[in-house]
């Protein structure tokens, strides 16, 4: 506590608890609210006044040279934000040499801590009518409110349906004491009406139709008896004159741009021997004036940024002159920004000079760069083209530091995800030193989304997405011992499953489906945990093993079983409501259960559990004891975590990055500001439709739109050298122009005409284009050499720099024969995974989330090859039998809609069935080891469905050249493995109902053909290859033909590579892939060495296969 009393102060709030810059507020009606006639007489307060936030921050400093009497008091020093107290120390202890032993409250917990000094122990209990724990009183008490009359539009709101009850009731109670909280502080004498039973509104009496807002607080008052901040003030007022010695003597309210009319009359009924001084940030030295004059109905002309940008500024003003509270300290305390000073005049300094004068601009320097507009494509260009931006300011300007520069936005949280991509992805020199500093802790906290993200699971289906969404947070991750590789590994696995969602039968119940296991978890688990220990072709208790992890790597299935397990369990449980009390037991277990304890996030944990217990602290406090559900519970933890910030990393050394609120007052030499879109800011005037203040809005009340408005002139002001303001506005998909915020607009209408075009910079599409580069526009220029040469028409900059030079081989000679059918499946994928550990996980979309009921293409063609396959190994082909297996495997919808599939899958491949079985005849495949010295490599590995005559391959597919290839190697083995002259059949599906037959006879050459595979195997090792099977397939086989040329050839192979008449192109499934290695789709297609690869692995095969019956 940093004021004294005669009495231990207790029940204080959480520090950052009532950190939210006040809103300015009052009634300039008429003499304070004195219910009861015996109010003291009001002191005026100490203003000081200036439009410059250094300037307030240097007389401050000149006064606390003054020491107190009592060295061992602290100073108060109340400011409005986290960055003002960080900025207001480091000013003090520059001029001080020291900033020791001053206390920095938030304007609300100042007037509490005078509030408990005078009234002692009357207001030492937590406060029930505080707006955090007032919303569960009134949640408490709404249900028999609203069997009255009066309550009949909300028991209409509520009666929305049973689901969601708990929660939807408790988000009016919020609203409800979010409202309340605001006629506390803006219409006091209202609510101390309404304790005596008056039905008094804002401006007269109370409607019918708002009756119940004064019921319910009068049922609030004979809960908790008349202890809200109104009573409380008015007895504050009655009883400060005797109250010196308890009361600090003197203190600061430091940066302050407005404050409830309920804060002024605590200040200006503080004893005589109290100081009280407000640091008032003012715009102009005219504001007063104008607030006279509008008082008087004949409000100026004036500058016009000033007039619409200002508004809330003025209503400040009205109220204290109509309060009377102040007296100015005089001083000359305000700085013309037209005073000469260090440069030339510019243009952003006649711009302040226009609103300090509140004078419309004339005539103005010429564009200087000192004021930029820049309209981009969306947000990431607006980070990219600031980027360069500060680039440029630094190479002009050697004297200018990154921690002089702030870049503001009204939400940072919804570009700091691209502030790191932007920012953080440069390298030397060309690094800015940055920090995002006020993210919600939510946002700053991965235990925090992780928990809260395992809240959400109690209300989601539990899709494949959603549960392995979760166990791929760190958090979940390294509680149960799983490296994000492995993750990505049993998410494959899970698929292949045929997990779609659900925990189990009883889940897809609740959820008002048939109590099918199928495609469950349940289904996919016991599918892979028996996989461990039983053959694949059984059913074991209506699943079909899954063959994984053997071995050692097979304890990952047992730590996703621990995970699924432990969260299906919390699930099931948390769907019973529970007191409080109880939740806050439940949850700090599951904390425990499911959350890894490492020292890093030892903060955040405990932080967690402090949230929970202070939940339950405020049910207590406002007498509720009823069940809530934990839709309830979590989204007042979400509010709470969403709404109070991390530790901010303000002022750390480098460029700051933070929302508009807290910083906008802050002096920088330059200052960038992001978002300023039309639709974005300002934000609308909000408000609910019972708000009686919204309804009869008075000068001082808060609006949200005026707010912003102000924040963003104050931040146009604090500028010192240069102000960038950047907006969408150009559209992404149609390029239309977009209008800009009215801010922005406001500030372009107060500079001259002739200067307006001139300081608006439209910005390309692409940060790589040839405008940033060919000097046709000199405001367009890029600090990015990685563009500069896709710009000039070259390769794209990123293949050309993705590897300095190629890899390492990997030390190995010995190579498996899947291994290389694998990689030539696929040789960019490979490398990048392989290699360098990329991964790039299929998008959400594409997760089956249902169970099907239709199947799609790939879906039916697994069945066909699954029903292939068992034809070659001579299974049984008993369609019943079939049909189970396929079910068990989950590869049909369940149901008679799986049999009408499996009917028409199962004809389709009649004709290859039949011409699979008159080659095998009634001989049993056999699998031949293979393990040969080629060249300086070892191959090794298994050749399966030999028969007598040859290898026998079955597939649904149409013949291409990622099926010929495999069939190739795989025949190359055997040729090695087996000196028998043996050939390879690929019997495919044709257009007519005539299967397709292909034929690769015995290979003389077979491992001088392997060796040269091995050696673009061991290539691929050590670079990208731009090899695809089927598109290099069709460029060969168009260039070998008769009459090939390299163009024909081109042309078939991008109709394989690219999507065409709905046909997924081959690139589809690895685009990203390809992006990372070449830059583009394109580039790769292009490589030179794209040609020279597929000629030289499929001129061999072409010249060595033909098709037909031998």
């Amino acid at each position: 506590m940093y004021i004294s009393s005669d009495a231990e102060a207790t029940g204080t709030r959480r520090a950052g608890s009532g950190g939210d810059a006040p809103a300015p507020l009052g009634d300039v009606r008429g003499p304070r609210y004195d219910a009861s006639g015996s109010s003291s007489e009001a002191r005026l307060i100490t203003l000081h006044r200036s439009n410059r936030l250094d300037r307030l921050a240097e007389c401050l400093g000149e006064m606390l040279r003054r020491p107190l009497s009592d060295a061992a008091r602290p100073e108060i020093v109340s400011v409005q934000s986290q960055p003002m107290r960080a900025w207001l120390q480091m000013r003090l202890a520059e001029r001080l040499g020291i900033c020791a032993n001053v206390a920095f409250p938030f304007p609300r917990e100042l007037i509490g801590e005078l509030l408990r000094a005078v009234l002692d122990t009357e207001a030492r209990r937590p406060d029930p009518f505080q707006r955090e724990a007032l919303a569960w009183s009134i949640m408490d008490l709404l249900p028999p409110l609203l069997e009255r009359a009066s309550f009949e539009p909300l028991l209409r709101y509520l009666s929305g349906g049973p689901d969601g009850a708990c929660e939807r009731r408790f988000q009016l109670a919020r609203r409800i004491a979010d409202t309340f909280d605001q006629y506390v502080l803006y219409r006091p004498e209202m609510v101390l009406a309404w304790d005596a039973g008056l039905p008094q509104g804002p401006d007269g009496p109370l409607a019918d139709g708002d009756r119940w807002q004064m019921e319910l607080w009068r049922a609030l008052v004979e809960r908790h008896g008349p202890v809200h901040a109104a009573a409380r003030v008015r007895t504050f007022c009655q009883r400060a004159p005797e109250s010196a010695g308890r009361l600090p003597p003197r203190l600061f309210l430091f940066g302050i741009t407005a404050l409830p009319p309920l804060y002024l009359d605590v200040l200006s009924h503080l004893p005589a021997g109290v100081e009280a001084h407000l640091f008032l940030h003012s715009l102009s030295p005219s504001l007063p004036q104008r607030a006279r004059a509008a008082d008087d109905g004949a409000e100026p002309a004036g500058n016009c940024a000033l007039a619409v940008l200002g508004r809330q500024a003025r209503s400040f003003e009205r109220l204290l002159l109509a309060r009377a509270v102040v007296q100015d300290a005089g001083g000359g305390l305000f700085q013309d920004p037209a005073e000469p000073g260090p440069g030339s005049p510019t243009l952003l300094r006649a711009f302040q000079a226009g609103v300090f004068h509140d004078r419309d601009l004339a005539d103005a320097p010429a564009t200087d760069g000192s004021l930029s507009l820049h309209s981009c494509h969306g947000r990431l260009r607006e980070v990219e083209a600031l980027r360069d931006r500060l680039l440029d300011l630094f190479a002009r300007d050697p004297s200018l530091e990154p921690s002089q520069v702030a870049v503001l936005a009204p939400d940072i949280e919804e570009y700091a995800p691209l502030i790191d991509a932007v920012f953080g992805g440069l390298a030397e020199p060309r690094r800015i030193p940055y920090a995002i500093a006020g993210r919600p802790l939510r946002a700053a906290s991965p235990l925090l989304e992780a928990f809260l993200a395992m809240l959400d699971m109690a209300r989601r289906r539990c899709t494949l997405t959603e549960v392995f969404d979760l166990l791929s947070l760190d958090p979940v991750r390294q509680k149960f011992v799983l490296s994000p590789d492995e993750v990505e590994e049993l998410r494959e696995l899970a698929r292949d499953a045929g997990i779609r969602w659900g925990r189990d039968a009883s889940h897809r119940q609740e959820h008002g489906q048939p109590a099918l296991a199928d495609f469950t978890f349940r289904f996919g688990l016991d599918r892979l945990l028996l996989g461990v220990a039983m053959p694949q072709d059984r059913i074991f208790g209506g699943v079909c093993p899954l063959p994984g992890p053997v071995g050692k790597e097979a304890h990952i299935l047992g730590r996703l079983g621990a995970f699924c397990e432990t969260l299906f369990a919390k699930i099931a449980d948390w769907a019973r409501p529970r007191p409080l009390d109880a939740w806050q037991r439940d949850l700090q277990a599951a904390i425990e259960q499911m959350l890894a304890d490492e020292e890093r996030n030892g903060a955040d944990r405990q932080h967690l559990h402090e949230a929970l217990a202070v939940l339950a602290q405020r049910a207590r406090t406002a007498g509720f004891a009823g069940d809530v559900d934990l839709a309830t519970v979590r989204g007042a933890l979400a509010e709470e975590f969403s709404s109070e910030p991390a530790h901010g990393r303000a002022f750390s050394g480098g460029v700051t990055f933070a929302s508009l609120l807290p910083m906008r007052l802050i002096p920088f030499r330059a200052i960038g500001l992001l978002g300023m879109s039309d639709d974005g800011f300002p934000r609308a005037r909000g408000g609910i439709g019972f708000d009686l203040i919204a309804r009869r809005p008075q000068p001082g009340d808060r609006c949200l739109r005026d707010d912003d408005l102000l924040q963003f002139l104050e931040a146009a002001l604090a500028a010192g050298e240069h102000l960038l303001v950047a907006y969408p506005g150009q559209g992404i998909r149609d390029n239309q122009p977009r209008p800009p915020s009215v801010a922005v607009a406001a500030l372009l209408e107060a500079l001259p005409p002739a200067g307006r075009g001139a300081i608006e910079v439209r910005h390309p599409l692409q940060p790589f284009s040839r405008r940033y580069f060919d000097g046709s526009d000199a405001r367009l220029f890029s600090y990015d050499e990685r563009y500069l040469e896709s710009a000039r028409g070259g390769r794209s900059a990123a293949s050309r720099s993705f590897l300095d030079a190629p890899l390492a081989g990997p030390g190995r000679s010995d190579v498996t024969l899947d291994e290389l059918c694998d990689f030539f499946a696929s040789p960019i994928e490979r490398f990048l995974r392989d290699r360098l550990g990329i991964r790039y996980s299929r998008l959400a979309e594409e997760e089956p989330q249902r169970e099907p009921l239709a199947l799609s293409s790939l879906e039916e063609y697994q069945v066909r090859a699954w029903l292939l396959e068992g034809v070659l190994e001579g299974a049984s082909e008993e369609k019943t039998e079939q049909r189970r297996l396929l079910q068990a495997r989950g590869m049909l919808p369940p149901g008679a809609l799986g049999e009408a599939e499996f009917d028409r899958l199962a004809g389709e491949i009649r004709p290859i069935v039949a011409e699979a079985q008159k080659r095998r005849g009634g001989d049993r495949p056999r699998r031949i080891e293979v393990d040969a010295q080629v060249g300086g490599w070892r191959l090794c590995g298994v050749v399966d469905r030999v028969f007598p005559a040859g290898r026998l391959v079955a597939d649904s597919g149409k013949r291409n050249g990622k099926r010929l290839l495999d069939l190739w190697i795989r025949h190359l083995a055997l040729c090695c493995a087996e000196q028998t002259p043996r050939h390879s059949v690929l019997i495919s599906r044709d257009k007519e109902e005539t299967p397709a037959i292909h034929l690769l006879p015995f290979a003389p050459q077979a491992a001088k053909h392997l060796e040269d595979l091995l050696q673009v195997f061991f290539q691929g090792q050590t670079r990208p290859l731009p090899f695809f099977p089927k598109t290099s397939c069709a460029y060969a086989e168009a260039l070998l033909a008769p009459n090939g040329t390299p163009e024909k050839a081109m042309a078939d192979a991008r109709g394989e590579y690219h999507a065409a008449g709905g046909r997924p192109g081959e690139v589809e499934p690895i685009r990203e892939y390809v992006r990372c290695a070449f830059g583009s789709e394109e580039a790769a297609l292009q490589d030179e060495e794209f040609a020279h690869l597929a000629v030289r692995v499929f001129r061999p095969l072409l010249q060595l296969s033909r098709s037909g019956s031998p």
